[in-house]
């Protein structure tokens, strides 16, 4: 046993096999982080608002899991691949030049990301743009950076970077709540049912909302035929005459069956 764990060791020493186990290593690795970041985020937002039975629940949380790690895994490889075969093209120095990275990264974001743009996939790019647009901005008052670089004083990069990100909160709370408010359409279905549930509060009255309400709660949905709509906690219960009626929910839809129980605006809803 001690003689085989010797040349294993003596294997994976070897400097010429360094860039193949480099290649394994990067694939276990991404697999690892993959699980452990999406594996609980997975099991928390499923348990608590999918709709299913704990089977159904449990195979949904393993495929994000799996689809997470294998993402992260699979651009491992090509990245690390392609820095590899960069270092390694004929007639270059054998080392790593400056933008290698980039192109490794250009090649390995389009076959596993851009080619694939799946819910799991497009959460971890959009991450990943926020990080690096926060890079860029920290880069961009750095001295030495680029042609501009000079004319910014070390007392000017001292304000932009302690009012930098209070500015940045509030503009970016500013736009998304312009655009919910009035393109709703154009938000992810996700962050549009977050907002509707948080911000939107409409009483029911025989007749029509506020006039801004109804068109963009009818906007939001995509239903602009109904007569008037109410938004409840479970969603958004639309009026298409006084016996019919359509709830929107976060996950499922739900015909009704209005019944007026007196001449009042009260009204009584069951499921059929």
């Amino acid at each position: 046993m001690d003689t085989l764990l010797t040349q294993l060791d003596a294997l994976v020493l070897k400097p010429e096999l360094a860039p193949l186990l480099s290649l394994v290593k990067g694939a276990r690795n991404g697999i690892v982080y993959g699980s452990k970041v999406r594996f609980p985020h997975a099991l928390v937002m499923i348990f608590l608002f999918r709709s299913g039975t704990i089977r159904e629940k449990t195979k949904l949380v393993f495929k994000a899991t799996r689809q997470h790690a294998r993402n992260l895994s699979t651009f491992a490889i090509i990245w690390k691949a392609s820095m590899i075969l960069l270092r390694n093209v004929p007639g270059g120095t054998g080392k790593e030049g400056r933008y290698d990275s980039f192109f490794a990264g250009l090649l390995g974001g389009y076959a596993v990301f851009g080619r694939q743009p799946g819910s799991i996939s497009k959460q971890i790019v959009i991450y990943i743009f926020a990080r690096v647009m926060l890079a860029l901005a920290k880069m961009a008052i750095q001295p030495n950076m680029h042609p501009l670089s000079s004319i910014i004083t070390p007392e000017a990069r001292d304000k932009m970077t302690n009012n930098a990100y209070p500015v940045f909160a509030s503009v970016t709370w500013a736009m998304v709540m312009y655009i919910w408010r009035w393109y709703p359409e154009t938000l992810a279905s996700s962050l549009r049912s977050s907002m509707v549930y948080m911000y939107v509060v409409l009483e029911v009255i025989w007749g029509y909302p506020a006039d801004i309400d109804l068109v963009m709660a009818t906007r939001i949905i995509g239903i602009p035929c109904a007569r008037f709509c109410c938004i409840t906690n479970e969603g958004v219960l639309f009026f298409f005459s006084a016996h019919r009626a359509v709830m929107i929910g976060v996950s499922k839809v739900f015909r009704f069956d209005v019944h007026r129980s007196r001449p009042s605006s009260f009204l009584v809803c069951t499921v059929l």
